[in-house]
């Protein structure tokens, strides 16, 4: 994955991406997304030695992202990421 902002993912899995990018408190969460049921999912697919149950936990996680609303503006010069929380404050 390549990204405006200078990140890209290590290897095609999304363990390496997902927390990394939505983790509460990652250091390339750049839209501020904090959700501690994604956080405690995450961690537990992280754990998860059986790969099936692994990627079903990781496709949950992602369905999650696609379902939470966000006002998004992009350019190249500039990525901006809004949530109704951040909207709020």
């Amino acid at each position: 994955m390549w990204a405006y902002f200078g990140w890209g993912a290590d290897y095609p899995d999304p363990d390496d991406w997902l927390p990394s990018l939505f983790g509460t408190g990652a250091g390339n969460n750049h839209t501020l997304y904090s959700n501690p049921a994604f956080d405690a999912l995450a961690a537990t697919a992280l754990k998860e030695q059986d790969n099936t149950k692994r990627l079903a936990d990781w496709t949950k996680l992602k369905r999650w992202l696609w379902m939470t609303p966000r006002l998004s503006t992009f350019s190249t010069a500039n990525v901006s990421i809004w949530s109704k929380q951040q909207l709020k404050a």
